[in-house]
């Protein structure tokens, strides 16, 4: 039995030597401006502000009939098409089959009396705790996977009782026009409620 254990401890100590992923040589992180990282936050969740009503009812402020439409009305090119499908999922009724509609074609948004409501940046509940530039530089042979990401760290006031637990971490890149583009989001991106 002590020879298999031992046995056991060389085959993990020769698997975990023969790590293939390549290693950045350096690795730096900048705080960002707080004012900048607000106005950035602001331009990538603008059109999830313009969709959100004054009851906290986050959805299209008018009759909508297709996914592209959707997309169509409101400026969500400071998102990624991946959390732009987010968004649409959040707020849009699901079933087995996909989108829910009414009698009439439109799409429906929310659950029966179940509304999504997704804080932003706008809200005064909300702010921009934390933002830094991470750097990663590779060597020479695989400088292409050189990258520098933004981090925004936001959190709750803690004043409205619905989103006092709130907290989103989202990481941007930057396009080919040099501008920043929300890539994704880990934490909280809506909170539902019965109306």
């Amino acid at each position: 039995m002590k020879k298999l254990y031992i046995g056991f401890l060389i085959l993990l100590f020769l698997i975990s030597g023969c790590d293939k992923r390549i290693k950045p040589l350096k690795t730096e992180r900048v705080e960002l401006d707080i004012i900048e990282a607000n106005t950035i936050m602001k331009n990538a969740w603008k059109p999830v502000y313009e969709m959100t009503n004054n009851e906290l009812e986050t959805r299209p402020l008018h009759d909508i009939y297709t996914k592209q439409e959707f997309f169509d009305s409101y400026d969500f090119s400071f998102m990624c098409d991946r959390v732009r499908e987010d968004i649409f999922e959040t707020v849009v009724d699901m079933d087995e089959q996909g989108v829910v509609r009414d009698d009439k074609g439109r799409i429906v948004f929310g659950e029966d009396n179940i509304i999504a409501y997704i804080p932003t940046v706008y809200s005064d509940d909300i702010y921009v705790d934390k933002a830094y530039l991470n750097t990663s530089t590779y060597e020479k042979e695989y400088s292409y996977m050189d990258k520098t990401e933004l981090i925004i760290e936001e959190r709750s006031n803690g004043d409205n009782i619905m989103i006092e637990d709130f907290h989103r971490t989202s990481t941007f890149f930057k396009n080919e026009n040099n501008e920043w583009i929300l890539d994704r989001f880990e934490g909280t991106i809506s909170v539902s409620w019965s109306r």
